[in-house]
């Protein structure tokens, strides 16, 4: 698809290919076992589990894009500078065309307390079954979407300390 102009509220912009960010967001509990923030899709990918990942909106950073799907999927309010940029995906062979930011954060709060706030409310309605923190060791015993599965295991810090 070629580039083209159009306008909205009063200002030109130019269409091209999607920008997404997705969030991988770790943390531990009480005896120090890592656990990574996910959901359960309910639209696309449905029944498979995902890190929170979602598009840009106008007039927000990709930093903040992230934080935002984080809240929007999970509840989880999070401050867009505890997400650390490790990877921009902008292949432009793959399917989705996505040019993708990926985000890699490590939650200072406990899973017990964060567990807390984790709620469906702000999300699309049917785009998240289920929220919940998922053990880094047990990734392999859920269905994953997207290859986070593999992104998971590949930055988790109870594999990179």
């Amino acid at each position: 698809m070629k580039n083209f102009e159009f306008e909205h509220d009063g200002k030109k912009y130019w269409y091209s290919r999607s920008i997404c960010t997705v969030a991988l967001l770790f943390a531990t509990d009480d005896t120090g076992k890592w656990y990574v923030l996910a959901n359960k899709r309910g639209l696309d990918e449905k029944h498979k589990w995902n890190c929170p990942a979602g598009y840009l909106d106008f007039e927000e950073t990709i930093a903040e894009c992230a934080a935002r799907e984080v809240y929007e999927e999970t509840g989880l309010k999070i401050n867009p500078d505890v997400l650390h940029l490790v990877f921009i995906n902008d292949n432009p062979k793959e399917t989705r065309q996505n040019v993708t930011f990926r985000y890699v954060g490590l939650l200072n709060e406990k899973v017990e307390d964060l567990s807390k706030q984790l709620n469906s409310s702000h999300s699309e309605k049917n785009e998240v079954e289920e929220i919940k923190f998922i053990p880094v060791e047990d990734i392999d015993k859920y269905e994953w979407a997207f290859n986070h599965d593999n992104l998971i295991k590949s930055y988790s810090p109870k594999n990179n300390m």
